[in-house]
């Protein structure tokens, strides 16, 4: 009996070194290959040896995190740890994204922008909206036009999924309501896509928000720039090329829509779920085709990813949080993306027909969204 209770205690120490070692020999022998981890995930750098930086501890701390990152196995290890967190204690490991009820998953600043948490104040919102309109104005002058655009809030659209720990009083005091109604009143040229899809919450046929995402699903945002287009034939006075709505695919393997799903880096996903596509052609006969300069955030990607603008438009720009800037060409893989701190980017804007500033909720104050609007102001003569 002696003998086998030793056996066994044998047994389990080789199991535990063996567990023990197997990132190491991975990360020797490469044995298996793990799948990166997902999300905005910087790794950490090597470092080369110096004496300063042995004797300073810069070395060590950087080599320390190098290994971590590296170490094998890790990123099976890390999905592993989450996926318990998540089934023990609901417990998610990505910046801002919070579970809430009905499995619908939310990114914080959403609801803090719902709440108005994030206000900038009605004296700042008014004098940045009269500065739009002067911009409009100069614009108009010249034959281009200049749409504001409120991109569709899933903190807006679904508050009563809100995590009771995350929920506050309401108000009418937040950017984006104030931001309408000053523009309104300012005479500056509103699209109002957030308005466009709350109208039309339950109503729909399909999902216009994914659980597992903050983004619009492709299918709703479809028919938002099919309505963006038929405004941009208003204010430029041409006939765009015509968007068809054809057949309807529905699966359970989304295109993108579980973005902050995936950031979560689990084993298994919270749930499935089906979402819709449509199936879309353009007619370009006897059409025109503006060219047109988009400057937003995130929810642009979809749009993109659907060939709406690459159909649409003889040219489109993207300035992603007016930054980084993406064109045809960029897409298409044949070129690199520039930034707006290296061009010349008010003749850019004199060169298209539209400039359109398609922020969602959240961001219509980061991202130097405001400083943006005082530089096109400045850029076009305001003082």
């Amino acid at each position: 009996m002696k003998t086998k209770a030793k056996n066994t205690q044998k047994g389990i120490l080789i199991f535990l070194l063996l567990v023990l070692s197997a990132p190491g020999l991975n990360s020797m022998f490469n044995i298996v290959q793990s799948a990166g981890l997902q999300g905005a995930i910087v790794p950490e750098k090597d470092t080369t040896f110096s004496i300063e930086a042995w004797w300073t501890g810069g070395y060590q701390h950087q080599k320390e995190k190098f290994l971590n990152d590296n170490i094998g196995l890790r990123p099976d290890l890390v999905r592993l740890n989450n996926q318990l967190d998540y089934y023990l204690f609901k417990k998610l490991h990505a910046q801002q994204v919070v579970l809430g009820k009905n499995q619908e998953l939310f990114e914080d600043t959403y609801i803090k922008s719902y709440y108005g948490q994030d206000y900038i104040g009605t004296a700042r919102i008014k004098e940045l909206m009269q500065r739009l309109r002067f911009v409009q104005d100069s614009m108009q002058r010249v034959g281009r036009a200049l749409l504001l655009c409120f991109v569709p809030s899933k903190g807006r659209f679904y508050p009563e999924y809100f995590p009771e720990y995350l929920k506050a009083s309401y108000t009418e005091r937040s950017n984006y309501l104030e931001l309408r109604k000053q523009a309104r009143a300012a005479g500056v040229q509103v699209l109002d896509l957030n308005g466009w899809y709350l109208a039309r919450k339950g109503k729909t046929a399909h999902p216009l928000f994914s659980k597992m995402g903050i983004h619009w699903t492709h299918w709703g945002a479809d028919y938002a720039m099919d309505s963006l287009n038929h405004r941009l034939e208003q204010l430029l006075h041409i006939d765009l090329p015509d968007m068809s709505f054809g057949e309807v695919v529905c699966t359970n393997e989304s295109r993108g829509e579980n973005d902050i799903e995936r950031a979560l880096n689990l084993i298994w996903p919270i749930t499935q779920e089906t979402l819709c596509y449509n199936t879309l052609s353009f007619n370009q006969t006897n059409k025109q085709k503006p060219k047109v300069i988009f400057v937003g955030d995130s929810f642009f990607w979809t749009v993109l990813q659907d060939w709406i603008p690459q159909n649409c438009y003889a040219s489109f720009n993207f300035w992603n949080y007016f930054n980084e800037i993406w064109t045809n060409e960029v897409v298409d893989g044949k070129a690199a993306t520039t930034h707006i701190r290296d061009t010349d980017w008010k003749a850019r804007i004199a060169a298209n027909d539209a400039l359109i500033l398609f922020f969602t909720e959240p961001n219509l104050t980061f991202y130097d969204y405001s400083g943006m609007i005082d530089s096109l102001y400045q850029a076009y003569g305001g003082s």
